[in-house]
């Protein structure tokens, strides 16, 4: 069996840094802000800070998530099924050190659920992980590209349905 991947590169981080430490300091910035005008001292200090960095931080952290563009490159990849190897992109994976196959929905830092798929192909070496399109005209295809892979691999079961 073969097919085509088209997946979504690696890179996520440099759009997830940025909104992390935007929120990040403005969670800060809001709990400075509650103590002072509160004039809060000792445990009552630490916990409505504490609590009011948290609040601030999971509202802002979805606001700017969606606010800041964010581009990921999306790369196309062939892999080739015999009894002996899964060849992805040119790289031979012998079938023998395929542990297991895991598939999941894509979920952002916080477990928000956001669209498209991950598998990770488990080995007793370096393991493959492989994401779905997850926006934009491709996105389906690509889910079900991965889906074929997985089947493929007979661990289509483990697809979560």
């Amino acid at each position: 069996m073969s097919g085509k991947l088209t997946l979504e590169s690696g890179g996520g981080w440099k759009h997830t840094v940025p909104v992390t430490a935007l929120s990040i300091l403005a969670a800060l910035a809001a709990a400075w802000f509650v103590a002072t005008q509160l004039r809060l001292t000792g445990w009552t200090l630490t916990i409505a800070a504490a609590l009011t960095a948290y609040v601030v931080f999971r509202m802002l952290y979805g606001l700017l998530d969606r606010a800041l563009p964010s581009t990921i490159p999306i790369r196309t990849v062939d892999w080739s099924l015999t009894e002996d190897a899964l060849t992805l992109g040119g790289q031979a994976i012998p079938r023998d050190t395929i542990r297991q196959v895991h598939c999941w929905p894509n979920r952002d830092a916080l477990g928000h659920s956001l669209p498209g798929w991950t598998v990770n192909i488990e080995t007793t070496g370096r393991n493959q992980l492989l994401r779905s399109v997850a926006e934009g005209p491709l996105a389906d295809r690509s889910v079900q590209q991965l889906h074929d892979l997985v089947d493929a691999l007979d661990y289509g079961v483990r697809w979560p349905e």
